[in-house]
């Protein structure tokens, strides 16, 4: 089984709704994660998530034969005195995922501040808050291996934490870099019954991103370790354009991603 075609906006977050489906439909891509459209990144800005929009934002997908993926929030926990704002960020993205018929929506755990145990803790926390306010819409809240979450004791305590919920992660291949390196099967054999969404990139250690297939990380074996497991969710490509400007279109990106033969 391969996994699903997926791609970020975040590559092209200043185009419109169209334009992005468009874009998805010339490389035969079948899935988005939303991360902006039309310039705005906020999920609560965006028009086309609006309730008197969105029914009409799910009517062009599906006309298009495109399904949502995730919903990328920016939404972390680490800070207490962001956590009104990122549960509300995280409500309501949960409302618009399941208006589209998404199953996911991305948060953050990001930094882990002061006393270790406390900074897990409060970020598994935050985390449990939100998906109490999401019971009932069928949404899964997806943790991304990120910052200070990319190791095997700081994503184990919060998963323990929130086991037997609609709980998942996000795997992104370069955030576990750092810690696993040319080792990552090893986070895949511990975490791969969490994870149900991958990002996929490339870099060149030291030196920063990359296209596919040009830096250090062996995204093809990585796919084949993932269909190998009959991992059923989407590898999404995240072109990080809207972070670093200076990598080119998101399209240059996305014609290296479909040679990965992803279905």
């Amino acid at each position: 089984m391969l996994p699903k075609s997926c791609f970020s906006t975040l590559g092209c977050h200043d185009y419109p709704l169209e334009r992005i489906i468009g874009t998805a439909k010339m490389f035969s891509v079948g899935s988005l994660e939303f991360r902006g459209i039309g310039g705005i990144l906020d999920n609560r800005k965006i028009p086309e998530f609006s309730s008197d929009k969105i029914s009409g934002t799910r009517r062009l997908l599906g006309e298009a034969g495109i399904k949502v993926a995730c919903i990328g929030t920016s939404c972390s926990f680490h800070d207490p005195s962001k956590l009104s704002d990122a549960l509300d960020g995280g409500i309501f993205a949960a409302s618009a995922a399941a208006s589209l018929g998404c199953p996911y929506i991305r948060v953050f755990g990001n930094r882990i501040t002061g006393d270790r145990e406390e900074g897990i803790r409060r970020v598994a926390d935050g985390i449990a808050a939100l998906m109490r306010n999401i019971e009932g819409t069928g949404v899964t809240v997806l943790l991304e291996v990120h910052g200070d979450f990319n190791t095997r004791d700081s994503l184990s305590a919060v998963a323990d934490r929130l086991s037997g919920g609609r709980f998942g992660l996000i795997w992104d291949v370069a955030h576990t870099d750092p810690t696993y390196g040319d080792g990552w099967e090893s986070f895949l054999d511990e975490f791969f019954p969490l994870v149900r969404h991958v990002h996929i990139k490339d870099l060149r250690r030291g030196g920063g991103l990359c296209l596919p297939g040009d830096g250090d990380l062996d995204i093809r074996g990585m796919i084949s370790s993932l269909a190998r497991r009959s991992f059923d969710g989407c590898c999404s490509l995240e072109w990080e354009r809207k972070w670093h400007p200076e990598i080119g279109p998101v399209e240059e990106a996305l014609s290296r991603f479909v040679s990965y033969r992803i279905q």
